[in-house]
């Protein structure tokens, strides 16, 4: 019975020597180590690849985010921007002011033509206004305002029609004496008037030295007119005698 127990015993001691030399343990335990070192190894990997990959969805949901914020608020501000224009409205236009009312312009202080018999020039003065008519042809005519502070005073002056009359063959010189007889007139206004003695008023020729009824005068007060035939160019003025 004891001879089963030694020859166990025997195999059993030469397996554990023998296996050493087949290095059966130390293969199986490094494969087992190694198989568990790379399922290890994998396992990290595998967890190393999926917080990657987490890292990266959270990483781009985010720049999603951010991306759809961006947009909702340009969108926004461009909503903004219509709403604003949409209820912009102009500024309403400034009211005007009621423009006073121009002033009349000065009357010229000249007239002149070439006139044919028959022909007229006309000035307007302040207070009214002188006219010439000549009856021949061929004559330049001018008639021009004269400020009475430039020549002494005719006397009791209506309005300020005081004027010269200038006359010469159209493009020649000037007539000392006119070659046919001239009608001067001389019109004035109800203001220039009022308070004088219409009666009494009188067309004056000043020489140079003094002033002198112009000939051949005629007055019609109903038509605020005096008028007189004359034949030299001059100065004239219409006063109240």
């Amino acid at each position: 019975m004891r001879e089963p127990r030694y020859l166990m015993a025997a195999a059993l001691l030469v397996a554990l020597t023998l296996a050493p030399l087949a290095g059966w343990p130390a293969g199986h335990l490094a494969a087992h180590a190694q198989a568990t070192h790379e399922r290890g190894a994998s396992a990290s990997e595998a967890r190393s690849s999926s917080l990657l990959d987490l890292l990266t969805v959270a990483s781009s949901n985010e720049n999603e985010r951010q991306d759809r914020e961006e947009r909702r608020g340009r969108n926004q501000n461009d909503q903004d921007d219509n709403d604003d224009g949409e209820d912009w409205t102009p500024p309403p236009p400034p009211r005007s002011q009621p423009s006073a009312p121009a002033a009349a312009p000065p009357p010229p202080d000249q007239a002149a033509a070439c006139l044919g018999n028959g022909g007229t020039v006309t000035i307007a003065l302040p207070g009214g206004g002188a006219t010439v008519k000549v009856f021949q042809d061929d004559v330049y005519a001018e008639l021009s305002r004269v400020d009475p502070a430039d020549v002494p005073s005719p006397g009791s002056l209506v309005g300020q029609l005081v004027f010269r009359l200038t006359a010469s063959p159209c493009g020649g010189p000037a007539f000392g004496t006119l070659p046919s007889e001239a009608n001067l007139g001389v019109g004035y206004t109800n203001d220039a008037a009022s308070g004088r003695d219409e009666g009494r008023f009188a067309l004056l020729y000043f020489d140079g030295q003094r002033w002198a009824p112009a000939p051949k005068q005629a007055t019609d007060p109903p038509h605020n007119y005096v008028s007189a035939t004359i034949s030299v160019p001059g100065i004239y003025a219409l006063v109240q005698q």
